[in-house]
């Protein structure tokens, strides 16, 4: 610890100041935690009223709805743009495969297949200290900007475009046909 501070911490005023000012902005802190969870406590009580729960048998050979394919029962319509809360058993049964990778990355018995595509790039910082640039290297998501301070360093992009340029989330199922596929985010 710095003198300053045991100084300070020694001092029965410095002391003093401190006790009151936490003593003063602990009932802020209280009224805010209190509001908040008020506000997330009627969040959740306008939710119950507004969402319409439905039981559904996904097992095999359960009267229940097939995700991405045709229900096997069918849901009241007046349930038609309202908020649904679907409970039951979950199933996968699907072997979902890259695009990009059909051989090489398969999984069994899986919902969905994401694909994150990382690059290992030169990242340039600034030390404010001593008036230096600092060179590093690490995982990025995006390939990064041309390094401005270190001429015979490149950061290559190599098959960037390739492999970031279809990143969907994969399912496994059709609709009409149609494989349901989202784009990523």
């Amino acid at each position: 610890e710095s003198d300053e501070k045991k100084d300070c911490m020694e001092d029965a005023g410095c002391r003093m100041a401190l006790g009151l000012t936490l003593l003063a902005f602990t009932p802020l802190v209280i009224f805010w935690n209190e509001h908040f969870h008020v506000k997330i406590a009627e969040l959740y009580h306008a939710a119950q009223k507004a969402v319409c729960n439905v039981d559904v048998d996904c097992s095999e050979g359960g009267a229940g709805y097939t995700y991405g394919a045709v229900p096997k029962t069918s849901i009241n319509d007046d349930l038609d743009a309202q908020f649904v809360c679907v409970s039951g058993k979950l199933q996968g049964g699907t072997t979902l495969r890259d695009p990009l990778f059909p051989a090489e990355i398969v999984v069994e018995n899986a919902l969905l297949l994401v694909r994150e595509i990382e690059i290992y790039q030169y990242i340039e910082s600034y030390d404010k200290r001593d008036g230096t640039w600092n060179l590093k290297k690490q995982w990025c998501k995006f390939p990064q900007p041309d390094l401005q301070h270190f001429k015979n360093k490149k950061n290559p992009i190599g098959n960037w475009n390739l492999l970031a340029g279809d990143q969907m989330m994969d399912t496994g199922s059709t609709l009409n046909g149609e494989p349901i596929q989202f784009p990523e985010g």
